[in-house]
């Protein structure tokens, strides 16, 4: 079984997931004094959970990202390896 990965995919797909994180803080953001003023003590634990859900979705498009510069470095050894 052959895996073919394309770097510029993944820093593509890692600039979509840190947009999308982007987003998700924004409106988690936006919404936490709204829930937190309908509902205080289950809005805190809310807002708690959703910020931690974020912030590992921004980690996971860092990592797609590296992993992409790193496969894309790693090509470019193979092919100057080849050129000399």
């Amino acid at each position: 079984m052959v895996l073919r990965v394309i770097p510029e995919g993944l820093a593509a797909a890692g600039a979509a997931v840190e947009a999308l994180t982007a987003r998700l803080a924004a409106a988690q953001a936006a919404a936490a004094p709204l829930i937190t003023v309908v509902v205080a003590p289950a809005g805190d634990e809310h807002a708690t959970v959703a910020a931690q859900g974020v912030h590992e979705l921004g980690r996971s498009g860092i990592g797609v990202s590296q992993s992409g510069m790193s496969y894309a470095t790693g090509d470019a050894g193979a092919a100057s390896s080849y050129l000399s």
